[in-house]
């Protein structure tokens, strides 16, 4: 089968960014007075679209501990923290190159991150204004509004769509889009349970080396 479009979730499958954008808002909810480690901000939250995640901490918290400059605070450190020490995923680059297909980004995080991130690894060339986010949306994943968002504005059928997500909600979110989705679990953050949940979504493919991805697009044959 061939795709007429790739569509990118960017953290933690074009940067190995989840391990740094869990653990600022883990440090400053701790600090604040709600403590949460990077491990447990990475099981409940990440994956989830970036106001998401945040709202359902602060939830938790309460706006006595997590005020509204909570969200701006992170966003700002985050963005900070990417520029010491983002890296991009091994191989990638390589891999960009070399497929022919289509490509976009569909992020639970803002356009101006993704941007940020993708700069800062040598990667927007790829990407550059074909970068859609969930605040384009009504809803932002596990709801599919940012991916059908992507395929319209890129001009394709949702079923001619190949995804290629890390977490739950993005697997979620492609499959009820309509769209064939491979999990990408080679980041620094993917840890066994992480794992075994991934599974349990039943993606069409799993993976964790991206230099095999070309490979497995080029076998891949939809079953139904």
């Amino acid at each position: 089968m061939s795709f007429d479009l790739i569509i990118w979730d960017c953290d933690g499958c074009l940067v190995d960014s989840e391990v740094i954008a869990c653990a600022i808002p883990a440090a400053l909810a701790t600090a604040s007075g709600y403590p949460i480690t990077t491990e447990e901000y990475i099981e409940r939250f990440a994956g989830k679209s970036a106001g998401n995640g945040a709202s359902d901490l602060v939830g938790e918290a309460g706006y006595e501990q997590l005020d509204a400059a909570f969200h701006e605070k992170v966003y700002q450190e985050t963005l900070r923290g990417f520029t010491d020490h983002l890296k991009p995923i091994e191989g990638l680059a390589a891999v960009l190159s070399g497929l022919h297909n289509p490509m976009c980004v569909a992020s639970g995080s803002s356009v101006e991150r993704n941007r940020h991130a993708l700069t800062i690894v040598g990667l927007l060339p790829f990407f550059d204004g074909r970068i859609f986010c969930s605040s384009q949306v009504a809803q932002g994943k596990p709801a599919p509004d940012v991916f059908l968002f992507a395929a319209q504005q890129m001009g394709v059928a949702p079923a001619q769509c190949l995804v290629i997500e890390d977490s739950v909600p993005g697997v979620q979110a492609a499959k009820a889009a309509g769209m064939t989705v491979f999990a990408y679990l080679g980041g620094s953050h993917v840890s066994e349970s992480w794992r075994e949940r991934i599974k349990a979504e039943k993606p069409d493919s799993i993976f964790d080396d991206m230099p095999a991805l070309p490979s497995l697009i080029e076998g891949y044959k939809k079953t139904s």
